[in-house]
């Protein structure tokens, strides 16, 4: 509906010293659907493929 949606991603919410980790931003993201509420789950297609470097840290965040 017009808006644009930017996936960011952390692989932890902070770092050994206690402070926030940064987020990385992935790119663009399309909706694709969605289920359940409190928490909803959602499905993003990103319009250009993840850098190879982010793969891995990626696909642990990979719910089924």
């Amino acid at each position: 509906q017009g808006s644009k949606v930017l996936l960011c991603v952390r692989d932890n919410r902070t770092n050994e010293f206690g402070l926030t980790e940064n987020y990385t931003i992935l790119g663009y993201a399309d909706y694709v659907s969605h289920k359940d509420n409190r928490p909803m789950s959602i499905v993003w297609k990103l319009q250009n493929k993840i850098p190879a470097k982010f793969i891995e840290i990626t696909s642990k965040l990979m719910v089924n």
